[in-house]
C-alpha cells in the first residue's frame, strides 16, 4: 500500500518547470488551482469568441470537466482533442494521449492506458516536449507496476529518469525511488539499496529535507529492504526512527500502517513480548480514537492484531479487536459518499472502456481503409516495375543477341583474313620453290657440262701415250674439284629437294600448326627416308644437330622417343 500511494503521488505530479510563455506554462496555469472555475469558463468563453486555436479551448474544458468530476465527458474530450490532432506531430496530441492514459490508468483500464501513454511517448519525441516525455514514461512505468510487471516498470523508470528535464531536486529523488521499487519487487536487493540511497543524498543536499516526509519514506523503504535481506536490527531500526516521525508529526497515514504493520511482524518474529505488547496497544489506541481513517489498510492491521493476539498475550483482547473491527469495518461500508463514489466509478470504467473501444474500432477502420487504398498503390506499383523489367529484360536480350551476331561477323572476317595470309605465303611459298627448282636445273646442266667435259678428259689421257702417271692424277683431280664444287653450289642455292611433297607438307602444318618452317622441311627430309648426315649435309648441320631436332619434333606432336618418326610421316601421306 505504500509503494502504491507513491506512485499515485509520483505518476499524477503536476508540470510547473517551464520555461515562461510555452503552452505547458498556460495549461499549468488554468488547468490547477491558480484559477478559479468561473475564471475559467470565462476564458474558454472568450477564446471561442474569438476564434483562437480551437485544441486549446478544448483542453481547457477537458480541465474544467476535470475539475466536476465527470469523467465520461473528460475522456470524451480528450479522444475528441487526441483523434482531432491523430497522425499529427504536435503539442496537443502528446498532450491528449498522456491525460487520455492518465484517467484511463486510474480506473484501471491498463490495455487503452498503455496503447495512449506510448502514444504520448511517439509525440513527445516527435515535437521535442521533454516534459511530457518525462512524465508519459513515468505513467506508462506506474501502469506495467500495478500490472505487476516490474522488469517493464523499471524500464519505464530509467527511460524517464534519462528524459528528466526537471530541476526539482525532489523529484529527481523520486526516479531513484521509483527505481529502487521495482528493484525490490523483483528481489534485486542490492540495487534497490543503491537507488534508494542515491535518492537520499540528493535530499539530503536540501535545507529542512530530512524532516520531510518524503525523506522518511524512502528511508523506510530502505528499512524494508534490509528486513527482506536479512539484516532484521538494521531495518528495524531504520523502520522504528520512520515510525516515530510519524508520530511526531501526526502523520497516521497509510505508510504509518505499513510501517506499523512490519514492526509487529518483527517483534512477534523476534519473540519480544515488550515491544509488541507497546506497539499492540499504540496501534489499537490510534484506530480506536479515529486517528486514521476506515479504509482497507486499517482492516489489514486490525487484523494483523487479531492474529498475533490468538497466539500470545499483547495487552489488548481479542474481543475488543473485533469489536473494534467490526466498528471499522461499518464505518467503512457506511460512507455512502464513498460507496457511491465506487459505484460510479464501476459505471464510469465500463463506459470509458466502450466509449475507447469504439474510438479504437472507428481508428481501425480509418487505417484499413487507408492500408487498403496503400495496398492498391503498391499493386499498381508492383505492376509498373514488373513491366518496365520486361521492357529491360527484352531490349537485353536483344542487345546480347545483336553483340553475338557482331562477334560472329568479326570472327568470320577474322578466319577469312587468315585463310587469305596463308594463301599468301603458300604462293610465296611456292614461287620460292620454282625459282630454287629454275637455279637447280641451271646447275644441272652446267654439271652436265662439267662432267661431258671431263669424261672427254680422261678419254684424251688414255689415248695420250706421252703424259705421264702424275699428269694424269693431277689432271682428274682438277676435274674433280670442278665437280665438287659444282654440287656445293647446288647444295647452297637448292636447300629445298626436288621431290619435296607440297600436299604432304600441308597436312603436316595442319595437324600440327605448333612446329616451325624448318622442322616442317626436317619433316619433309624424314619423309623421304633421308638419314641424318645427308638431312646435316643439306641443312649445313651437324648429324647430331639433325637428331637434336628430331626429338624435338617428336615431343611436339606428342610421339615417345622409341616411336618412328619417318614412319608416323608417312602414315600421314598415305
Amino acid at each position: 500500500m505504500r509503494t502504491f500511494c507513491f506512485l499515485l503521488f509520483t505518476i499524477f505530479v503536476p508540470m510547473c518547470y517551464a520555461s515562461p510563455q510555452s503552452l505547458m506554462d498556460q495549461f499549468d496555469h488554468w488547468g490547477t488551482q491558480n484559477s478559479t472555475d468561473q475564471e475559467l469558463a470565462d476564458e474558454i468563453a472568450r477564446r471561442k469568441k474569438s476564434g483562437t486555436d480551437e485544441n486549446f479551448v478544448l483542453a481547457l474544458e477537458y480541465f474544467l470537466t476535470s475539475r466536476k468530476e465527470n469523467s465520461i465527458e473528460r475522456v470524451e474530450l480528450l479522444i475528441r482533442l487526441a483523434e482531432r490532432n491523430s497522425g499529427k506531430k504536435n503539442f496537443y496530441s502528446a498532450f491528449a494521449n498522456y491525460h487520455l492514459s492518465c484517467v484511463l490508468n486510474a480506473y484501471k483500464i491498463f490495455p487503452f492506458a498503455l496503447e495512449y501513454s506510448n502514444r504520448a511517448i511517439y509525440y513527445s519525441k516527435a515535437i521535442g516536449e521533454k516534459r511530457l516525455l518525462y512524465y508519459s514514461y513515468k505513467n506508462k512505468a506506474g501502469i506495467y507496476f500495478q500490472l505487476m510487471e516490474y522488469q517493464k516498470a523499471c524500464n519505464a523508470f530509467i527511460d524517464a529518469q534519462k528524459h528528466n528535464p526537471v530541476t526539482n531536486f525532489k523529484e529527481r529523488a523520486s526516479d531513484y525511488n521509483n527505481i529502487a521499487l521495482c528493484h525490490y519487487e523483483l528481489k534485486h536487493y542490492e540495487k534497490a539499496l543503491h537507488n534508494y540511497s542515491k535518492g537520499l543524498e540528493i535530499l539530503k543536499t536540501l535545507p529542512g529535507e530530512k524532516e520531510d516526509a518524503f525523506y522518511e519514506l524512502i528511508l523506510g523503504n530502505m528499512g524494508s529492504t534490509y528486513v527482506q535481506m536479512g539484516e532484521i536490527e538494521k531495518g528495524k531500526k531504520i523502520l522504528n526512527d520512520e515510525a516515530e516521525y510519524y508520530r511526531q508529526n501526526g502523520f497516521f497515514s497509510a505508510n504509518y500502517l505499513s510501517t506499523m504493520i512490519q514492526l509487529l511482524s518483527l517483534a512477534d518474529r523476534l519473540n519480544d513480548d515488550t515491544e509488541l505488547k507497546k506497539l499492540s496497544r499504540e496501534l489499537y489506541e490510534g484506530l480506536n480514537d479515529s486517528k486514521i481513517a476506515a479504509n482497507s489498510n486499517s482492516l489489514t492491521a486490525i487484523d494483523t492484531l487479531i492474529t498475533i493476539a490468538a497466539r500470545k498475550p499483547i495487552g489488548v483482547t481479542e474481543k475488543s479487536l473485533s469489536i473494534l473491527r467490526n466498528q471499522i469495518l461499518i464505518n467503512h461500508l457506511t460512507q455512502k459518499e464513498k460507496l457511491h463514489d465506487d459505484l460510479s466509478n464501476f459505471l464510469y470504467e465500463e463506459k470509458i472502456k466502450a466509449l475507447v473501444e469504439k474510438s479504437i474500432n472507428e481508428k481501425k477502420e480509418v487505417t484499413a481503409i487507408q492500408q487498403g487504398e496503400h495496398s492498391k498503390f503498391v499493386v499498381a506499383l508492383i505492376i509498373c516495375l514488373a513491366f518496365l523489367i520486361i521492357i529491360i529484360g527484352g531490349y537485353l536480350i536483344l542487345r546480347s543477341r545483336v553483340e553475338k551476331n557482331k562477334r560472329e561477323l568479326i570472327a568470320q572476317r577474322q578466319q577469312e583474313e587468315m585463310i587469305k595470309a596463308q594463301q599468301q605465303l603458300l604462293e610465296k611459298e611456292m614461287e620460292s620453290q620454282q625459282q630454287q627448282l629454275r637455279t637447280l636445273v641451271t646447275n644441272l646442266k652446267i654439271k652436265h657440262q662439267k662432267e661431258t667435259g671431263f669424261l672427254e678428259k680422261v678419254k684424251q689421257l688414255k689415248r695420250n701415250r706421252n703424259i705421264t702417271t702424275e699428269q694424269v692424277i693431277q689432271e682428274l683431280q682438277i676435274g674433280l674439284t670442278n665437280l665438287f664444287d659444282i654440287d656445293k653450289k647446288m647444295i647452297v642455292e637448292s636447300p629445298i629437294p626436288l621431290d619435296l611433297d607440297q600436299d604432304l607438307n600441308l597436312k603436316i602444318k595442319e595437324k600440327h600448326p605448333e612446329l616451325t618452317q624448318t622442322e616442317l622441311l626436317m619433316c619433309n627430309y624424314f619423309a623421304s627416308a633421308l638419314t641424318a648426315k645427308e638431312i646435316g649435309l643439306l641443312l649445313k648441320l651437324s648429324d647430331v644437330s639433325v637428331r637434336v631436332a628430331k626429338n624435338k619434333i617428336k615431343n611436339k606432336i606428342g610421339l615417345s622417343k622409341e616411336s618412328n618418326l619417318n614412319e608416323y610421316l608417312q602414315s600421314l601421306y598415305n
